[in-house]
């Protein structure tokens, strides 16, 4: 526990949340990608230098170092001896646990200044900012269809 705190100092709080989110029950079980890598070992290792490959973690210039600083103070998380990997520290929940608390928005006009590398991070953390006022939002999700109804309606006779 003292070694937690000792090092929580060392923690980048943009790589923290980025990583927490990564494999946060809110996620992980959604992630198919991370999840496949989980499941590589009994234990959940990752290897760190695989997530700072990661488009968002490039943004906001993610290093091994940077996410094992994160897994060591972390509660959720455990790195390894080594400093080279991360797992959860709890199972992952079975199913879909965020239906309950989740919302949907749609038509929100947001005004960022966009370039390609950064736009969609600038777009989520828009979102972030906008929703953490009425309370903790774990996860943005951005519907890929742009603008399409999620679902069709059926017409009735």
């Amino acid at each position: 526990q003292h070694e937690k705190m000792a090092s929580a100092a060392d923690v980048d709080p943009d790589v923290k949340r980025q990583v927490e989110f990564y494999f946060s029950d809110s996620n992980l079980p959604k992630d198919k990608f991370l999840l496949a890598k989980v499941k590589e070992t009994p234990e959940g290792w990752v290897d760190i230098e695989l997530l700072t490959t990661f488009k968002r973690m490039q943004a906001i210039k993610a290093t091994v170092e940077k996410v094992a600083a994160v897994a060591k103070a972390s509660e959720t998380l455990a790195c390894s001896e080594d400093g080279t990997k991360i797992r959860r520290t709890t199972e992952i929940p079975e199913g879909d646990i965020t239906l309950a608390r989740s919302i949907v928005a749609q038509g929100m006009q947001i005004e960022v200044t966009l370039d390609e590398e950064t736009a969609m991070s600038k777009v989520i953390d828009t979102l972030i900012a906008f929703f953490g006022a009425y309370g903790t939002v774990l996860s943005v999700r951005i519907d890929s269809k742009k603008g399409k109804p999620a679902r069709k309606e059926e017409k009735g006779e």
